[in-house]
């Protein structure tokens, strides 16, 4: 997440410039930028054969799936799916899909011992084409694509064995045709994963047994408006999973859960089989919860960002809260905090600041919140010269009470 977010702020410093200008700007702006942070991100394996675009022009390709267990790379050609082994371009498995189908990447997910991957087929035979054309080439291109109110794409999962290459279809409900899934357990017995109606009203999350297909549905909420919001669309679950929507804590045989259910979002603890445990965050403590940033399992602990701050609302603060005890910290309020995470030992927290043009820099603390150092620093000194500032200004909303702060 935090590689993602870095490029966003990228963008906003020189959305303004040429592209060739700001590819400039942007490489002295984070020169020397740890690159373990950069490997951190959901980046494709280096051998990885890219295989597509995504469903939108501002989500990333889809490249192979590597599995470090197997050594195969999965992925598809011709509507097929195959397993290839790594420096080769031998084949261990290919799979044809069924009538008026294909196989997609998008979305698949290697079991942690490599022996299943889940992958999904896609039926967009009645869904209609739009034309996009290439703004360098003049190139127009057809794509699939549903407008609102038109035939919608249907995905079906399945759970493919590696080995004997048999796959099982994971039982879905059709009134919920956006799927996405999240995570695996770790003995491979059963994969979560999330449904959500058309209009985005109405989520469950099922697990399913491996070995039979069979969903669960460990919870599900309703809402008048909609609920998540639009990383609940088909093209986003790697959104969606990045934000920690569901965290599962298998030590625990417990799950935590981001709901808006009583009007802000916050975080929730769940046990395996869905029984509700007890909130984690509450608005009167650390205030609207926007991200769930880092978890020390070991511990019993969980960091989050959340908008606490009644004076500057949009800003986010660092927090945590113990999985053990109804407990909340506030770990730092420094301004311009987008990110935390951990290294490999979780006695350390590190922190991404973000505040243009004045701040960019990565800071580290204890696990507690005391501050130890700022191993790196943008070169910030730049911004100077390329004309990019900004102002705040607050305004009242329709009902002549609620301040509205906008960004120039």
């Amino acid at each position: 997440m935090t590689y993602y977010k870095t490029i966003f702020l990228l963008i906003l410093m020189t959305v303004f410039h040429n592209r060739n200008y700001s590819q400039n700007i942007a490489q002295q702006l984070m020169q020397d930028f740890p690159q373990w942070i950069i490997e951190k991100g959901d980046m494709p394996h280096p051998e990885a054969k890219m295989l597509g675009l995504g469903l939108f022009t501002h989500t990333r390709p889809l490249f192979e799936q590597y599995s470090v267990v197997k050594k195969l790379f999965a992925g598809t050609k011709n509507k097929n799916f195959y397993l290839r082994e790594k420096n080769t371009d031998s084949l261990v498995l290919l799979l044809e899909p069924d009538k008026n189908n294909y196989w997609s990447i998008d979305n698949s997910m290697w079991s942690p011992s490599g022996n299943y991957i889940a992958v999904k087929q896609i039926d967009d035979y009645k869904v209609p084409e739009i034309e996009i054309t290439n703004s360098d080439s003049n190139e127009v291109i057809h794509r699939k694509y549903t407008r609102a109110g038109e035939e919608l794409p249907a995905h079906k999962f399945y759970i493919v064995n590696t080995v004997t290459g048999e796959k099982i279809a994971i039982q879905q409900n059709l009134n919920l045709p956006y799927i996405h899934l999240l995570d695996w357990s770790i003995d491979d017995k059963n994969l979560y994963f999330l449904m959500a109606d058309r209009l985005l009203k109405k989520v469950s999350l099922n697990s399913v047994d491996v070995k039979t297909g069979k969903s669960t549905t460990l919870l599900t909420e309703a809402s008048e408006t909609y609920l998540i919001g639009l990383n609940l669309l088909q093209g986003y679950s790697e959104r969606l999973k990045e934000s920690n929507q569901f965290v599962l804590l298998e030590e625990r045989e417990q799950f935590s859960w981001m709901s808006e259910r009583n009007g802000y979002n916050q975080i929730y603890l769940y046990d395996k089989l869905g029984n509700f445990v007890r909130p984690l965050t509450n608005i009167t403590e650390n205030g609207i919860v926007t991200y769930l940033s880092a978890i020390d399992k070991q511990n019993g602990w969980i960091y989050f960002l959340a908008h606490s701050n009644n004076n500057n609302p949009y800003d986010n603060q660092l927090f945590r809260t113990s999985l053990n005890t109804p407990r909340i910290e506030k770990i730092t309020g420094e301004p311009g905090i987008m990110d935390a995470f951990f290294r490999e030992d979780i006695d350390t927290l590190w922190v991404l600041r973000s505040n243009l043009p004045k701040t960019l820099q990565l800071d580290r603390y204890s696990v507690k919140g005391e501050y130890y150092d700022t191993p790196w620093e943008a070169l910030t000194s730049i911004t100077s010269k390329n004309l990019l500032n900004y102002e705040y200004e607050t305004t009242l909303a329709a009902d002549g009470i609620t301040e509205l702060q906008s960004l120039i």
